[in-house]
């Protein structure tokens, strides 16, 4: 059994997407984007109150310092944003606080976060959530994912920490991949038709897809955690995901209806909350269905024969992520491609043990797979 962990570095190398260190670059350029649309100023304010609140707490970590030092001083925020969603959660889910020592303190818990956004944090997580998905959902792939999905073989599963549908795209085209049944803990469709209309024309998945933090299609009425379906339409383009989707599927894509269809008809201009666990160190489950994927992945990798990393690099805080190396038996092949060779080290510190191969590209592992094939 072969076994795929993805990470950003594979949609960095088949579709230009960002790597988190980048990730910030790409919603700057999506809100100035926005800020050209007519009626979407909600968008704009969106990116705008986020920015402000990175430009506070940089500010108050930089207040320790005098005034000439703090101007040698780069906050870093923006090309760390999972730091940032670490930071938003545990005052969100866990209430993480510093307290004061002395008697007699008007203010205990005092948190960490500047006080004015404490009530906002949803609001923040929103504001990324929705600045990911318009990023996410516009990337094209280039001839590379053609070359690696051209490797696969039925019954291969990949264990997929991106949002995008990259991956899902190259595999479609190959018939190799199919959102019925393609998605591990995810059986259910937005429209029931869809599922009727996948199966009548035969496209069931034979590779399997664990996406571990969410997808594009994953989506809930009212942020059900326990209710999540899963989503063909791109409101974002008011199309389905996929153009084959138009021939298979026995309905049109969703379009706007009403007395605002003029002002919205080339492009949803609202915030997007998908069912999505944001790239954040602590992990908040909030759903038995992403906590089902998981499990799930535990035992895929624990089972497997062929452990292939492309693109993901377990940093040293991602827990969750050296926790699932953990599982690898020790007679499993691990064959890992990144441009960082240290990584290298670290995983075989994890797993206590070599990695069986290493690949530097993604067109170095293509070009030493299609030899042995």
């Amino acid at each position: 059994m072969r076994t795929y962990i993805i990470g950003a570095g594979f949609s960095h190398a088949v579709a230009n997407a960002p790597l988190m260190w980048q990730l910030w670059d790409y919603i700057k350029v999506a809100y100035e984007k926005e800020k050209c649309r007519e009626g979407s100023s909600n968008r704009v304010e969106l990116f705008e109150k986020l920015n402000d609140f990175i430009n506070k707490i940089e500010l108050l970590a930089k207040a320790r310092f005098n005034q000439e030092d703090q101007k040698k001083i780069y906050g870093g925020v923006r090309e760390n944003l999972e730091y940032l969603l670490t930071l938003l959660d545990i005052h969100h889910e866990y209430s993480a606080h510093f307290k004061f020592d002395e008697q007699k303190a008007e203010v205990c818990p005092y948190p960490v976060i500047p006080f004015p956004y404490i009530g906002k944090i949803e609001y923040l997580k929103n504001a990324i959530s929705t600045y990911l998905y318009i990023v996410f959902q516009d990337l094209k792939e280039n001839e590379i994912l053609n070359k690696f999905t051209s490797l696969v073989k039925e019954n291969d599963s990949f264990i997929n920490f991106n949002y995008d549908l990259l991956l899902e795209k190259g595999l479609w085209d190959k018939k190799l991949w199919s959102p019925l049944g393609g998605y591990i803990g995810i059986n259910s469709f937005e429209h029931d038709s869809d599922l009727n209309d996948l199966d009548n024309a035969g496209r069931i998945s034979k590779t399997y897809i664990y996406k571990m933090h969410g997808s594009l299609m994953f989506f809930s009425h009212g942020l059900k955690p326990d209710n999540i379906k899963i989503k063909l339409d791109n409101y974002e383009k008011w199309d389905f995901f996929f153009k084959e989707f138009h021939d298979l599927l026995s309905r049109a894509p969703k379009k706007p209806s009403g007395k605002v269809s003029r002002k919205i008809s080339k492009g949803y201009l609202g915030t997007y909350h998908p069912h999505w666990i944001l790239p954040s160190f602590v992990k908040p489950f909030d759903s038995k269905i992403f906590y089902s994927i998981w499990r799930a992945a535990f035992d895929l990798v624990r089972n497997t024969e062929e452990l292939h990393i492309i693109g993901y690099s377990f940093r040293p805080e991602d827990t969750n992520g050296q926790l699932l190396l953990l599982n690898l038996s020790e007679n499993s092949k691990v064959i890992l491609v990144d441009p960082n060779e240290s990584l290298k080290n670290r995983i075989e510190n994890i797993i206590g043990k070599s990695v069986s191969k290493y690949y530097k590209s993604i067109i170095d592992y293509i070009c030493e797979q299609q030899k042995s094939r």
